[in-house]
């Protein structure tokens, strides 16, 4: 039996169908928390979570390795000592701080995976600089397999960044502060400025309440004073009735006197018809001072207020009469440290109330009442109605 030696490619193909093929190459994996330099996980936790997330992590990893319910005291700066103390091997609380990072720069994460030069890892460092998510991608690229090579120069615009933050945040801090305590300042001067606006109405209303006290008082002195004068019979030459007075108040003006005035002397009884012994005119300048001496002859008048000028022509005026002539201005110029005497001095008083000021006005008012003074007012102030108050018209014309 005649055997052919075995060919040479049918054995090297027969190898080639049962030889398994060789594995492909294993991908490499990310860099985890605890496998960084001890810099860049104080960085990239300090960083990359708040205070409050960190702490809640932390107690929850141990809580489920004690079984126990875990609460974390002092400070953040301690919670953070710790948990990075934590983190230099693999545990539950390193695990858990890896799974918080993952999650919470997740979109960040899918954009980096899929790099794989150096060059683009470097990219895309430099765009995050420029943006806001800087403490996402820094974790991102230092935990990228070829975040190695990214050490150093990450480390360094890291301190930087971070160096930039705190000063912003003490700038913001203290213009806060400022804020607040301007805020403070004005609620302090508003309290004080109503307190003292509630002090004022309160000092107010009871200013209003005595005004109104006083003015009721006046009123009811009016009332009397009239219903007395209504009632009371008039006799005697000298018998004057006095003019109503409303009350005086800083606030309200006097009320001018009305027009009525009372002549200090009762009319004269008509003379008897003329005969042929008695000539039918008195000589002239007799009959004012024969009508008037009874009555102002030696007596001292005192003028209160007046126009301007005038003076002189009361004086002439009084004293053609046989009186003595006294004047006060009412405040306007003159001192009212005078008046009081010279209302004390005087026989008869005539108050031009027009003319003079409050204060003048009260004291002569309330002088005359005390004294039992006879006090005449006279309406507007003029030559002729001066003459008119005391029975001079005729002396005036």
């Amino acid at each position: 039996m005649n055997h052919r030696p075995p060919s040479p490619g049918r054995d090297v193909e027969a190898h080639r169908v049962d030889t398994p093929p060789p594995p492909a190459a294993a991908r490499p994996r990310r860099r985890r928390l605890w496998q960084l330099p001890a810099e860049h996980r104080a960085f990239v936790v300090g960083l990359g979570l708040p205070p409050a997330t960190l702490r809640r992590t932390a107690e929850q990893a141990l809580a489920r390795l004690h079984r126990v319910r875990v609460a974390l005291g002092g400070a953040d700066a301690d919670v953070l000592a710790s948990v990075l103390c934590d983190l230099g091997s693999r545990n539950p609380v390193a695990e858990a701080v890896q799974a918080q990072l993952a999650q919470r720069h997740a979109a960040v994460l899918a954009r980096v995976v899929a790099l794989r030069e150096p060059e683009a890892l470097r990219e895309a460092w430099r765009q995050a600089l420029d943006g806001s998510d800087v403490p996402g991608t820094a974790w991102a690229l230092l935990t990228h397999p070829l975040g190695a090579t990214l050490d150093d120069g990450v480390l360094i615009d890291l301190r930087g960044w971070a160096f930039a933050q705190a000063r912003a945040a003490h700038g913001r801090s203290t213009a806060e502060a400022t804020l607040q305590q301007s805020l403070l300042q004005a609620r302090a001067e508003a309290d004080t400025l109503q307190l003292r606006l509630q002090h004022e109405q309160a000092a107010w209303a009871r200013e209003r309440e005595a005004q109104a006290r006083e003015l009721a008082r006046l009123r009811g002195e009016c009332a009397a004073l009239r219903q007395a004068a209504a009632s009371a019979p008039v006799s005697g030459p000298s018998a004057v009735a006095l003019a109503p007075v409303q009350a005086v108040s800083p606030l309200v003006p006097p009320v001018v006197p009305p027009r009525r005035v009372v002549p200090i002397a009762a009319t004269p009884p008509a003379a008897p018809a003329p005969t042929a012994a008695q000539p039918a005119r008195p000589a002239a300048g007799a009959a004012p001072r024969a009508a008037c001496a009874p009555v102002l002859q030696g007596r001292r008048i005192l003028c209160v207020g007046g126009m301007p000028g005038a003076q002189d022509r009361y004086r002439r005026l009084v004293e053609t009469a046989g009186a003595e002539f006294d004047f006060h201005d009412g405040g306007l110029e003159q001192g009212l440290h005078r008046l009081d005497r010279q209302l004390g001095a005087a026989d008869l008083v005539v108050c031009q109330a027009g003319c003079l000021n409050h204060e003048a006005y009260r004291r002569v008012k309330g002088h005359c009442r005390r004294a039992d003074k006879t006090c005449l007012f006279v309406e507007r102030p003029s030559l002729a109605q001066f003459a008119r108050t005391l029975g001079l018209a005729e002396a005036a014309a």
